[in-house]
């Protein structure tokens, strides 16, 4: 296998075990220091960037479907120019054209930079309901949860309560409690956009062989992945 250094065409002959339970060929991956040994782990930063920018290389015996467990020596490519890697399953995007950008989807896969700018904090203002979810539009699961108060009650404000850490973000669009009942309320939602702006903060983009779409699909697709010039 080839390991190949930022800043440097040379190959050098490595390889690293894997810590997790599972994972597979063209993972993103992260290093990780165990017991004193280095090792490399599922990124698992969702949305996030991973500098270096490391994948688990494919092998002939480990494509889309085959895994590698725990402590398994596995081939390691660090900044490669081009590289086969894991879309996420996502049968409700639109068509992945070619030289979008990608980012970590926190387990190693990959999936679709949200476009746009970031714009730092985002504020809401939404009505409460039972403990459970609650539609916030616009918050993605790479977001951050910066407050969540609760305001009681929607017709005359008296109290603002600190609900924060009841709060995560479950998926996109909506956030989750488990405890306090704010019907008849309102809560103000601030969260930070971590949309990806700069191009450095996505891990690459969707090659496009041929320049033809990628599209969606219900299952995890093995696509060719094209480092960020």
């Amino acid at each position: 296998m080839s390991l190949i250094l930022k800043d440097t065409a040379r190959p050098i002959q490595r390889s690293f075990p894997y810590n997790g339970a599972t994972g597979k060929a063209g993972f993103l991956l992260k290093w990780e220091v165990d017991s004193g040994v280095q090792k490399v782990t599922a990124h698992d930063v969702a949305g996030g960037s991973a500098s270096p920018v490391l994948v688990a290389k494919e092998r002939v015996n480990l494509d889309i479907d085959a895994v590698f467990t725990d402590e398994d020596e596995i081939d390691v490519m660090t900044n490669p120019p081009k590289w086969q890697g894991i879309l996420v399953a996502n049968a409700a995007h639109s068509a992945v054209a070619p030289g979008t950008r990608l980012v970590s989807n926190g387990d190693g896969k990959l999936k679709v930079a949200k476009s746009g700018a970031a714009s730092g904090l985002k504020v809401a203002l939404v009505a409460g309901g039972a403990a459970g979810n609650h539609t916030v539009s616009g918050i993605a699961t790479e977001d951050r949860l910066v407050a969540v108060l609760h305001a009681s009650t929607a017709v005359s404000i008296a109290t603002v309560a600190d609900l924060t850490s009841e709060f995560s973000i479950a998926s996109a669009n909506t956030i989750n409690n488990t405890t306090t009942d704010t019907s008849s309320d309102q809560l103000w939602v601030v969260w930070e956009d971590r949309s990806v702006a700069d191009p450095d903060d996505a891990v690459g983009v969707y090659s496009g062989e041929q320049g033809v779409a990628l599209d969606a699909s219900s299952a995890d697709q093995k696509i060719t992945v094209e480092a960020i010039r």
